[in-house]
């Protein structure tokens, strides 16, 4: 059974069949939208994940006025990739992610790309326990970072300016049957906390032992882990490889 987060109806879910993926924006008058800087910077808009917008360009006057603004390739030919991202605008600045773990930051009016980074240190992902696709449900963004969880089981930081890597952490390995496929999640220090960077393993397919990590935004240093298989309440070693992924 595959590992997936339910898909919403803010998300984009492509599957790449040929050459490449197109990213449409769509908007009936774009001006006005992109006038007032609407940010979405959370998985879910914001940190309870409400996955709502107050804006009332968008009517049942006008929908039917809908269409593309522009067409974004991400130049990615991969026939086992998909794109199940939700797409992240902060500060005029789109960022999404490809199956692979490519992140793209784009121009959110015109499609244009700012940068690209594509891992290279990487194993090739058909030696890794994807189950079924190369999946990648999108970034997160705090303290002028851009946070990716890729298929290896590795977060990464980025410069949210430059696409730099500024530093990278393992949390698991495939040889635990572990990779990542969610969007993390920054946690502010306006929660009443330090800063957090929230990801957690997949892998239930192939045995992992789930767990939910935080980590330090500036470093990468594993704060706090949480395993969602108890010892205690497992009969024998059937704990080990009880699946529970985040």
């Amino acid at each position: 059974m595959r590992n997936q987060l339910p898909v919403r109806s803010t998300q984009f879910s492509f599957s790449l069949s040929k050459f490449a993926i197109a990213l449409l924006c769509c908007a009936f008058s774009i001006e006005p939208l992109f006038a007032q800087e609407l940010d979405w910077p959370y998985y879910g808009n914001d940190q309870g994940n409400m996955r709502y917008q107050n804006i009332d360009q968008i009517n049942p006057t006008n929908v039917n006025q809908l269409k593309p603004a522009w067409t974004f390739h991400t130049g990615v030919s991969d026939a086992n990739m998909t794109m199940e991202m939700t797409p992240l605008v902060i500060n005029g600045v789109m960022y999404i992610t490809t199956g692979d773990d490519d992140v793209f930051a784009l121009n959110p009016t015109t499609g244009a790309q700012i940068w690209h980074y594509k891992p290279t240190d990487m194993p090739k992902i058909s030696t890794l326990p994807v189950c079924c696709n190369n999946d990648n449900r999108g970034v997160a963004y705090g303290t002028g970072l851009i946070f990716n969880a890729r298929l290896d089981g590795m977060l990464v930081a980025l410069n949210a300016k430059t696409g730099a890597v500024v530093w990278k952490t393992t949390v698991d390995v495939a040889a635990n049957g572990a990779t990542m496929t969610l969007a993390p999640q920054f946690i502010g220090a306006n929660m009443g906390t330090v800063p957090e960077v929230i990801v957690g393993v997949s892998g239930g397919d192939e045995g992992v032992r789930g767990h939910l990590d935080a980590y330090a935004p500036s470093t990468g240093k594993l704060l706090w882990r949480f395993w969602t298989t108890d010892p205690a309440a497992w009969a024998g070693i059937s704990w080990q490889h009880g699946g529970a992924p985040i």
